[in-house]
């Protein structure tokens, strides 16, 4: 049998041998043209610790924090997340949202909710990105403004199913 300080040693030997990949893996993100962030939390020993994710086409950070908005910083380029507010606190990055996201929050609006509109967006959004894959990741002009108009279809029959005013 192995004990466990044993293990503990490897671990941390390991964490030590890994150091200068992983500081090459974070830079790498940090730079990218595009990455991903989200975050999840779980319990060590009874406490709430957050794992932090941010990753790019190629690789993936993982991060633990006892605090939820230990976000990376530095980051530039275009970071996708699902809307969670502390990532609008990030400087120099644009924010483009993630669709995997809104379509959980869609698919819980049709099961639960039985809303028309999430049905009609959730199809909108899976017909833009077969399009997007059929085409080689390029969406012309014109099929872009055919999307938006569907898009804001879509959105004002949301506003009229909450009863919300535009601005």
């Amino acid at each position: 049998p192995i004990s466990t300080a044993t293990l503990v040693s490897f671990g941390v030997g390991l964490s030590k041998t890994l150091q200068p990949f992983m500081s090459s893996v974070l830079q790498s993100i940090k730079i990218a043209s595009r990455k991903h962030l989200d975050e999840t939390g779980f319990r060590i020993s009874g406490q709430t610790q957050w794992l932090h994710v941010a990753s790019n086409d190629a690789v993936t950070y993982y991060h633990i924090s006892p605090k939820r908005k230990s976000l990376l910083s530095t980051l530039k380029g275009i970071v996708c997340h699902d809307h969670w507010k502390p990532y609008y606190q990030l400087k120099h990055v644009k924010h483009a949202l993630c669709n995997a996201h809104h379509i959980r929050e869609l698919n819980a609006l049709i099961e639960y909710e039985h809303e028309v509109w999430a049905k009609k967006m959730k199809r909108l959004l899976y017909f833009a990105l077969k399009w997007k894959m059929h085409h080689q990741g390029y969406i012309p002009k014109d099929e872009q403004k055919r999307l938006f108009i569907l898009y804001n279809k879509i959105i004002k029959g949301a506003e009229e199913a909450y009863k919300i005013i535009p601005r």
